[in-house]
This record gives structure tokens, C-alpha cells and sequence, in this order.
């Protein structure tokens, strides 16, 4: 894997860019995270089972499996747990990772403050949860 500062230095431009915030805010809110390692076939979420962490994804790739169904697949820059976050705090979906990953862990209650103090990334949770749903949505009326 590669050096730890810069994948977090490359996630924090994107993110600048995505959800519109300064550097400064950015720098804020990756300051509340620690940086962690999972390996390769590691659970990260198991459906069904609530979880205090969110997490973005700074390297790696997981599987996002629902009822024993493979349905997305999540890498660099996504997040990770905002369907639990927004809804009733239990794991719409199992995640293992299919590579190894480096991610941004967050506690929940210490999220909520970040999406309180920033709105466009609030909104831009938000917006992502509506979307995760909306496609779940579909894979199930298209069985």
C-alpha cells in the first residue's frame, strides 16, 4: 500500500472538491477519524448488526452483499455506513473487503457533529444513503 499521508492528502483534494469545503474543513473533519487498516475478506459491516463506525474509504475496494446477494461493489473515496447512520443504526448490508483497504473510522455520534457543522457534506450523505437505497430498490424489483 502506499504511504498513509499522501492517499490522505489525495482523498482530501477530492473530497474538497465533492462536497465543496475548504481545506481547513476538510482537515477538521479527518481530524475526528483514525486512519485503519483492514485486510483482505475482513468483515466490515455485517447485515443486520448495528455498528457505532462509519468509514471513507481512502484505499481498497469491498463487497457490498445483501440476503447473500453481491450488489455494489465500493472503492476509493466512498463512505461507508451512511445507510446505518441515517436510518435505525443496524447494517442494511454485509461488507468484506475484496482487497486490502485503508479507511477513515469514525464514531457515529462523533460524525453527526461534522455533518452538523458542515451541510453540504451533511447533504451529500444524505443524498448518497437516498441513492445506496434507491439502487437496493432496484436490484430487488428487478429478481
Amino acid at each position: 500500500m502506499s504511504d498513509n499521508k499522501d492517499l490522505i492528502s489525495g482523498i482530501s483534494e477530492d473530497f474538497q472538491t465533492r462536497f465543496g469545503l475548504s481545506k481547513i474543513a476538510i482537515d477538521d473533519i479527518f481530524s475526528r477519524a483514525v486512519t485503519n487498516k483492514i485486510a483482505k475478506g475482513e468483515v466490515i459491516y455485517k447485515q443486520g448488526v448495528k455498528s457505532p463506525f462509519l468509514f471513507f474509504i481512502v484505499e481498497g475496494k469491498a463487497g457490498v452483499i445483501r440476503d447473500n446477494n453481491h450488489i455494489a461493489e465500493v472503492k476509493q473515496g466512498d463512505i461507508i455506513g451512511e445507510m446505518s447512520l441515517l436510518g435505525k443504526g443496524k447494517a442494511t448490508a454485509t461488507v468484506i473487503a475484496t482487497t486490502d483497504m485503508t479507511v477513515l473510522k469514525f464514531i457515529k455520534d462523533k460524525f453527526n457533529i461534522v455533518l452538523n457543522k458542515y451541510p453540504s457534506l451533511n447533504k451529500a450523505v444524505v443524498m448518497e444513503a437516498i441513492n445506496r437505497k434507491n439502487e437496493q430498490n432496484d436490484i430487488e424489483f428487478s429478481d
